[in-house]
């Protein structure tokens, strides 16, 4: 088998997932074509999805390009990046979905062609030990949880205390200094946790013990800040150590950090970012309490604030003083039906702030797209599918 047969179909599972940078990590082709040229700060996963969004980039009508190549990129841009079904796409484009789907199958073709000939530019991919696929599957436990509502500075002192008995045994004093313990900040915490443990346990091997290691928590109105500072004794960045698991999973969480090294003095400062959110307000109107329920044990954690309502007309009469920024709503209610309700909705003059998810065991999200609702969750609904939809629509226009 050619590398060529080999890379086309792992390039249509990889678009199929191109959002999930930890599944995209453990593909044979982000072996086939990454190199990170030593840089430590960014995973595998992340680097790949980086090279696909360039090469389906290259391909737009904007580069100059025309015919064929509009509708290439046309079809992947849907397919890949605004993650609609073929179903959609072939509507969309005025096709039959079978060839639709026959069209999404040539496009790949083209951005094959295109991702070796950047893959070819950048050089040889980097080799990477096995290990590293196994440490992979582990974050990828930890990411299943979904974001949770996180108190920074208790998040630090749980990783402290966690290295604490290592720190002893170095005898490298550890001193936490949080200006702002009770900001709060949108994260895995599972997952953030696991990468202080990790720098934290790197920092301690690498530190002077006459130096220590500190690591702060100050905040703005926007951003709170994570710095760890020490000075190295020596240099340990090994590819299947903690400082590497801590950036794999900084990566995958996407979260803004870097490094400064000042190589003169042998100092290290790494400065970590997290945005800072407060609650959304989450309303669900829904005749079974029990559901009702079921999403409040979902998002229990989650940063979300739960209003629910099993009486259609008292959950319609409080969306006005409750103004919120999700409304979950029901199809199959007596009284007053969820179609009915998003007639309402849209013929009444209200700030458009709210955005609407339709969640029903009646699969008809086309109308519900059509009457004006963001999204639609299919009954019964897992907590990382309620989790990943909230987050998609809470990114888009209000």
């Amino acid at each position: 088998m050619t590398a060529e047969d080999t890379l086309v179909p792992e390039l249509r599972r990889a678009l199929a997932r191109l959002n999930d940078p930890l599944f995209l990590e453990t593909l044979p082709l982000t072996d086939m074509l990454v190199r990170n040229d030593g840089d430590d700060s960014v995973a595998k996963g992340a680097l790949l999805r980086r090279l696909m969004l360039e090469a389906i980039d290259a391909l737009a009508p904007e580069h100059g390009r025309t015919g064929g190549d509009v509708r290439t990129y046309d079809i992947l841009y849907r397919y890949a990046i605004a993650r609609e079904s073929m179903t959609a796409i072939a509507q969309q484009l005025g096709l039959s979905e079978r060839h639709a789907y026959r069209e999404l199958h040539q496009a790949i073709d083209a951005l094959a062609v295109v991702l070796q000939r950047l893959s070819a530019e950048a050089g040889p991919p980097v080799e990477e030990d096995s290990g590293s696929a196994e440490a992979t599957e582990d974050l990828a436990r930890l990411l299943e949880m979904g974001p949770q509502h996180v108190d920074v500075g208790e998040l630090l002192a749980d990783a402290a205390l966690a290295v604490s008995a290592l720190a002893d045994q170095q005898r490298v004093a550890v001193t936490l200094t949080c200006v702002d313990m009770d900001r709060k900040a949108t994260v895995h915490r599972a997952l953030m946790r696991q990468a202080m443990v990790s720098l934290l346990s790197h920092a301690i091997w690498s530190a002077s013990p006459e130096q220590g290691v500190g690591i702060g928590l100050t905040a703005d109105e926007e951003t709170a800040t994570i710095r760890l500072h020490y000075r190295e004794r020596e240099r340990l960045d090994a590819a299947d150590g903690p400082y590497a698991a801590a950036v794999r999973a900084l990566s995958l969480m996407d979260v803004a950090w870097h490094k400064e090294q000042d190589q003169a003095c042998g100092t290290v400062d790494i400065r970590i970012e997290l945005p800072l959110e407060g609650e959304h307000t989450l309303v669900i109107i829904d005749d079974n309490a029990d559901l009702i329920a079921l999403f409040r044990r979902y998002l229990r954690g989650a940063p979300y604030r739960v209003i629910g309502f099993d009486q259609v007309e008292e959950g319609l009469q409080a969306l006005d003083s409750l103004d919120p920024e999700i409304l979950i709503l029901d199809i199959a209610m007596p009284h007053l039906d969820g179609w009915e309700v998003l007639q309402e909705l849209a013929a009444t003059e209200r700030p458009k702030r709210t955005r609407t998810v339709v969640c029903s065991i009646i699969n008809d999200p086309h109308l519900a797209a059509a009457l004006g609702a963001d999204a639609f969750l299919n009954k019964p609904v897992t907590r990382p599918q309620l989790l990943s939809t909230l987050e998609e629509v809470l990114k888009g226009p209000a």
